[in-house]
């Protein structure tokens, strides 16, 4: 296609637009927006956090806290939701799903290959215009969880996912300008595609759209996986 990145920034910028003018017609104020790139289109799984992708890990989540604290990875004595998000930064288990605040970011992530296939696929971004969201650090929002973990409320309840605006737990979300969408339910419930409108990114813009993302905003690998010491 040899789109390079000014004409697909074009592109998010007219989606994201569209996408609030929609929500400000439906007298929602101040709505979140956030993005988020896949390498490829996924099908089912697509959006989906690594949690469901094994039906019997959503047993485990109590006991992979557990595990982690005794390994003093992170400290026990931190809130249940605080857990949830540190446990991103050791292992790839988890029901929350990666957001950013940074259209380049997430057209980085977009831009890479799929680690499985390595295979040169089409990446898409995804614009989410969600009404409501929470601070990670409120209290609703941990015995939110709490409730979650001890399966306290109806499973009808669970379907309702929750977004959290921007965390600070570790340099790597900081660096990505990170939040979650928060997924509660003991089986995945798909995003309803009204939240969110989705950009191709051709296979064969990739490698270019990267080497001009480093050159002009100086994301890369690097930015995007830093590490605490």
């Amino acid at each position: 296609m040899n789109k390079n990145i000014i004409n697909y920034l074009n592109v998010i910028f007219e989606a994201t637009q569209e996408m609030r003018n929609l929500y400000a017609c439906k007298q929602y104020t101040n709505p979140l927006i956030a993005f988020r790139g896949e390498p490829k289109d996924y099908g089912d799984t697509k959006l989906m956090p690594s949690i469901f992708r094994d039906a019997t890990l959503v047993a485990k989540e109590k006991h992979l806290f557990e595990l982690i604290c005794d390994y003093e990875l992170i400290d026990y004595r931190k809130r249940n939701i605080d857990k949830a998000i540190e446990t991103q930064h050791y292992v790839s288990i988890s029901r929350m799903l990666d957001i950013t605040f940074n259209s380049a970011v997430a057209l980085y992530f977009a831009c890479l290959y799929d680690h499985i296939s390595d295979a040169k696929t089409d990446g898409y971004i995804y614009i989410f215009c969600f009404p409501e969201y929470y601070s990670p650090h409120s209290n609703y929002i941990e015995d939110f969880y709490d409730d979650v973990l001890n399966s306290k409320s109806t499973k009808s309840y669970f379907k309702n996912f929750k977004v959290f605006s921007h965390s600070y737990s570790n340099d790597r979300i900081k660096a990505q300008s990170g939040g979650f969408i928060f997924f509660p339910g003991e089986v995945f419930s798909p995003i309803n595609d009204v939240y969110y409108r989705r950009i191709r990114i051709a296979a064969s813009d990739k490698d270019e759209l990267k080497n001009e993302l480093e050159l002009m905003f100086h994301i890369n690998f690097v930015s995007n996986f830093r590490l605490s010491a």
